[in-house]
């Protein structure tokens, strides 16, 4: 079980202004997206870079969460920091990227940024050290119904808690078996995992907006992890362990009487011909980072590449 691939995503809760005038593109027009986002985000990364370690001293919370993150090593704490301080204070990225396109960054790429040694995402999060700390404890998550894991249906939004009483211990066992299969996922982990809720706290103050951690676990050989959907808020994925495939789509036309920020789900289906051809499709590695803004604006279906 030592396998399975790892993303801890951080919810940055911030609304759209440009939905309504989202519009599907053509093919041709993708292709010269992916050409122009590609460009934008080698000036991007060479932007942060470049930018300078502020020498600025930190104020009594952030200072505590820094500690927080990694009570073993302050480093990993100020890594963190030092990377969400410089990309929410870029003028290129607030301008070219925020709440319009989605942005790769690699994990030796976080390094540079950081200008320090350890890469702060890489096992930041872990089945081995943090997961197994489920066993005996009280937090119950959920995993992808068996009609999704099975095959029957890959389109549909369907997911079960992952143990059938609430009111007992959760056990690894029951774990291990939700993990047969298919994807489990924990929303609001913050308020569980002591790290996660330090890095709550330290995305909270680089953007200044509400944050919440959601952990997303896949075993190795799923075809999908979960369905094409839309989310209300912005996201940024780190991958902490493993690896997985991910798919970057725009907006598909608009629907009367569907939801735009909520596509995909409660009964919604995206089918392949609604999502066209991917913006983006990449395999995001252990100590990656892709940052999803506006997930209103673009449409995400991710899949499982067989982790090694």
């Amino acid at each position: 079980m030592k396998h399975f691939a790892f993303a801890i995503l951080l919810h940055l809760a911030f609304s759209s202004r440009t939905i309504v005038d989202a519009a599907s593109l053509s093919n041709t027009q993708i292709a010269a997206k992916r050409k122009e986002l590609l460009s934008q985000r080698e000036i991007l990364v060479a932007e942060l870079m470049e930018a300078s370690v502020s020498d600025e001293k930190n104020d009594a919370r952030t200072v505590k969460a820094i500690k927080e993150f990694d009570p073993a090593n302050e480093e990993t704490g100020k890594a963190a920091w030092e990377f969400l301080r410089l990309l929410s204070s870029s003028p290129n990225f607030i301008s070219e990227f925020w709440q319009a396109k989605p942005l790769l960054i690699r994990s030796s790429e976080v390094k540079e940024i950081t200008k320090m040694d350890t890469n702060w995402v890489d096992g930041s999060f872990t089945l081995q050290r943090d997961l197994k700390l489920l066993d005996g404890s009280y937090i119950s998550g959920s995993r992808t119904d068996d009609v999704l894991r099975q095959g029957i249906k890959t389109d549909s939004w369907a997911f079960r808690p992952i143990k059938s009483d609430p009111t007992q211990p959760t056990t690894w066992a029951e774990v291990e078996d939700a993990l047969k299969g298919g994807t489990i996922y924990f929303n609001s982990a913050g308020s569980f995992w002591p790290s996660l809720g330090s890095l709550c706290r330290l995305t909270n103050y680089a953007f200044g907006l509400p944050t919440n951690v959601n952990i997303y676990v896949t075993p190795p050989g799923s075809t999908v992890s979960v369905p094409p959907h839309t989310d209300r808020q912005d996201v940024i994925v780190f991958q902490t362990q493993g690896s997985k495939r991910w798919r970057v789509y725009s907006p598909p036309k608009r629907v009367k009487g569907k939801d735009p920020l909520n596509r995909g789900k409660a009964g919604d289906v995206l089918t392949q011909s609604d999502l066209g051809v991917p913006l983006l499709d990449i395999v995001l590695r252990r100590g990656d980072g892709e940052i999803r803004i506006a997930l209103c604006r673009f449409y995400f279906v991710g899949q499982l590449l067989r982790i090694f």
